[in-house]
């Protein structure tokens, strides 16, 4: 259950307790080219960050690099789906979208230099330009640019990738959460029956987990929700239980953070559920962010 509660504490979360798919994830594109049905997806919209006024105003505040807030200024969403892969990470399957980058000359030193390096680029037929190659590793990518957006493709998507783009000048659909979502994260039940998962759905609080979804919703409702469905409501009772007991082993290490930074101290934590369903909830997430910032660490 570690892995579970680790990652709903630290990662952006939903509301909804069904737990939905978000939109955008089975479109003729997506499917086509990671070969199968997503496992799991995950969206940030900047475009939304800088449209709200309570968390625009905390990214400036961090935004200590030039580099940073031009790219930040810009870009519209960033967005992917993915398979994992049966036995191995590594093996999977991977689409991730850039919407709205900045002009080449303006992005970060190292982006260019990354690029640059990468190997010749070609345009395609249909406008897009193209740079595949293998990693260090020797595992297949392929980039495929355009003045609207960037596609990065891994693992098994970027085999098709080159047939796709020789023929459409349109990125996959993206992946779309409700309008008062942020940033989020949703994994399918397919994921933990894989093998590679095998290890992490025998742990304590994990079995019976058919789905989740993890969302940062805006300003005004200040919170981060998790959201996870199991097979059975006695599946869901253990889990339960478990982050219970999990976060209790925390406590002393959080009261030491509390004490160097006591803002954090405005952070409240709300759990329940509701037959094969669990949420757990944070509240105030913008107040301790601001005091985050302001703490000496």
């Amino acid at each position: 259950m570690k892995w579970t509660v680790l990652v709903a504490l630290g990662t952006l979360a939903c509301s909804r307790p069904e737990a939905a798919a978000p939109t955008g994830i089975d479109s003729p594109s997506a499917k086509g080219l990671l070969g199968e049905e997503p496992d799991y997806a995950f969206s940030l919209r900047v475009d939304r960050l800088r449209a709200d006024p309570v968390y625009n105003a905390i990214v400036h505040q961090a935004a200590a690099e030039e580099s940073f807030r031009t790219l930040y200024e810009s870009i519209g969403s960033i967005d992917g789906v993915g398979a994992i892969g049966e036995t191995s990470l590594e093996t999977g399957s991977f689409i991730g979208v850039l919407r709205g980058p900045p002009p080449f000359d303006r992005l970060p030193k190292d982006w260019r230099e990354a690029l640059e390096k990468g190997g010749a680029a070609q345009k395609l037929p249909t406008g897009v330009w193209e740079l595949a190659s293998l990693t260090k590793k020797g595992l297949p990518y392929g980039l495929y640019g355009h003045d609207q957006w960037w596609v990065l493709l891994a693992g098994y998507a970027a085999g098709p990738g080159h047939d796709w783009f020789s023929k459409h000048a349109d990125p996959p659909a993206p992946v779309v959460f409700p309008p008062d979502v942020l940033a989020g994260f949703w994994m399918g039940g397919r994921a933990m029956k894989k093998a590679v998962m095998a290890k992490a759905s025998r742990e304590p609080g994990s079995k019976g987990l058919e789905a989740m979804s993890l969302l940062l919703r805006d300003g005004a409702h200040g919170d981060v929700i998790y959201t996870g469905v199991y097979e059975t409501s006695a599946d869901a009772e253990n889990a339960m239980k478990v982050a219970g007991k999990e976060l209790g082993q925390y406590a002393s290490v959080w009261q030491s953070i509390e004490q160097k930074c006591p803002g954090l101290s405005v952070l409240a934590l709300e759990s329940e559920r509701s037959g094969r369903t669990v949420r757990v909830r944070i509240t105030h997430v913008p107040e301790a962010l601001r005091a985050a910032l302001a703490c000496k660490w």
